[in-house]
């Protein structure tokens, strides 16, 4: 027991010290990795790809670790600009990080692009692709989740419970990100499905 206390007292002086946006920074990188390692694992039971694709987790890991010092400031300045819990402050809170979010949208999605070598028009092309489908994704499921982060969890603990958040968006981010999609071809993909499940 006493081990355990000690062990949690160490995590939380990681996130809440001098050096805790290095402990942020690791957090979002390491998560990065976990999104994409599980979102290949995930792929494979679907397809016949077998090998794992350590430069695709690579890249992944590197555009979540280089965003965790952002986040970090980002989100610091949030918790000491709307202080407290409130309904109203919470609400407030998540409002200002959705419109936020087509920077995190760029940088991930051209991030991501031109580790893979594309062009700049091909960046802006996937960039055009892929972004209805982000913000349909992050309206959806965000404000739930940014939500219980800010009213239930400190500030230290912001980011750390943020990248677990959003280990869910990076396994379908990560999807979406290395595979060929646009708004028109997923909602064709889903009417589909849902055309199979009705016809059974």
């Amino acid at each position: 027991m006493r081990f355990l206390m000690k062990t949690l007292q160490t995590v939380r002086g990681a996130y809440i010290g001098k050096y805790s946006i290095i402990t942020n920074t690791i957090t979002a990188g390491s998560l990065g990795f976990l999104g994409d390692a599980v979102a290949q694992k995930s792929e494979r039971k679907f397809s016949t790809e077998r090998e794992w694709d350590k430069k695709r987790t690579a890249n992944m890991a590197l555009v979540c670790t280089v965003a965790g010092p952002v986040m970090h400031i980002w989100y610091k300045f949030l918790d000491g600009k709307f202080p407290g819990r409130s309904p109203g402050i919470v609400a407030t809170k998540v409002m200002i990080d959705l419109l936020s979010g087509p920077i995190w949208y760029g940088w991930f999605i051209g991030g991501l692009s031109t580790l893979r070598g594309n062009t700049l028009p091909q960046t802006v092309q996937e960039f055009k692709d892929k972004l209805p489908i982000i913000i349909a994704i992050d309206l959806t499921l965000w404000p739930i989740f940014q939500g219980m982060n800010f009213a239930l969890f400190p500030p230290h603990y912001r980011i750390l419970v943020l990248k677990c958040n959003e280990l869910v968006f990076d396994v379908i981010f990560s999807h979406i990100a290395n595979h060929e999609y646009t708004f028109s071809s997923l909602i064709t993909k889903i009417s589909k499905m849902f055309q199979r499940k009705s016809a059974d």
